[in-house]
């Protein structure tokens, strides 16, 4: 520190310049710290916010599921045995019903062993047509409602036995493509289709399921990949979720070491395209069509 007593007019004018200089910046960081804090602060609170929201909401979306199985199979129990035509209908409501809730479940745990970082990926030889198949079977009745066709094109190098092999974790994978195809139908216009494209490219796997429905804003085209966001729409006030399942599919996409590309606009539908790298993890398991969805094996009604 110069000695204020001993210095010129000039020295002491420079001094005092220099001191204000760095006030300034202290004070300019400081500024910045503050509103740094006040966004993180911010984010905690609609975090908070939503937290709050999402648990209020995920209680109807479980507890309706079952009262609606327990109701349904209470009324299989009182048919008559002559009349098989009701209990096929009541038994289609609770497959419905059953298909719906572990759907949900399933993302519910997904997302707690993401938060929790416990979610390692297990990885196999995946055969990506028998998974993309199985997917569309499972949820063919969903499709069926509002009439919509899933079309499965297959441009994937097959061999002879007419599979082909992706070193990845299936059952990610699978949780992944799930998600993508329950939105593709939940936000599809009725009497529509749904393409899904599976192929490789620089040893990349690309799987697109496009539909032709109602698109996303391309303000809200990043918004949605947050956990717990649902763009409000009109159609949103009718279909089920809470804002999960893109969330989830990010995160799962880039522990595999890949990420999801999303081509849309509004009234005109929605591309989603999965781009995953093949693992380079030494692995014998051999996977089919992981680990099927509750009552894939059931007969749609």
């Amino acid at each position: 520190m110069a000695d204020l007593n001993h210095i010129s007019n000039k020295d002491l004018l420079q001094e005092i310049e220099t001191r204000f200089e760095k006030t300034e910046k202290s004070l300019e960081k400081q500024i910045a710290m503050t509103e740094q804090l006040m966004k993180l602060n911010t984010k905690l609170e609609e975090s908070e916010n939503l937290k709050s929201h999402f648990l209020s909401n995920i209680r109807n979306e479980i507890i309706n599921p079952f009262s609606s199985i327990i109701g349904l199979s209470r009324h299989i129990v009182k048919v008559n045995k002559e009349d098989w035509k009701k209990v096929v209908s009541i038994a289609a409501l609770i497959h419905s019903e059953a298909f719906y809730l572990d759907f949900q479940l399933r993302n519910i745990f997904a997302a707690a062993e993401l938060e929790a970082g416990d979610s390692m990926p297990q990885i196999s030889h995946v055969d990506i047509s028998s998974v993309i198949d199985s997917l569309t079977e499972s949820f063919h009745h969903l499709a069926k409602e509002k009439s919509i066709k899933v079309l499965f094109n297959n441009l994937l190098p097959l061999n002879e036995k007419n599979t082909f092999h992706f070193k990845t974790d299936p059952d990610k994978l699978q949780i992944i493509l799930s998600n993508l195809l329950s939105n593709a139908i939940q936000f599809s216009n009725e009497n529509s289709a749904i393409d899904i494209t599976a192929s490789i490219n620089n040893k990349m796997l690309f799987v697109s399921i496009k539909d032709y429905g109602i698109g996303i804003k391309e303000e809200n085209q990043t918004s949605i990949f947050d956990r717990f966001k649902r763009i409000n729409t009109q159609v949103n006030n009718y279909n089920k979720g809470y804002g999960l399942g893109l969330s989830i599919c990010k995160e799962m996409a880039e522990l595999l070491s890949g990420h999801i590309d999303l081509k849309s606009k509004e009234n005109e539908g929605s591309e989603f395209v999965l781009v995953l790298a093949e693992s380079d993890v030494e692995t014998d398991s051999v996977s089919g069509n992981s680990n099927e969805i509750m009552f894939d094996d059931v007969q749609m009604f």
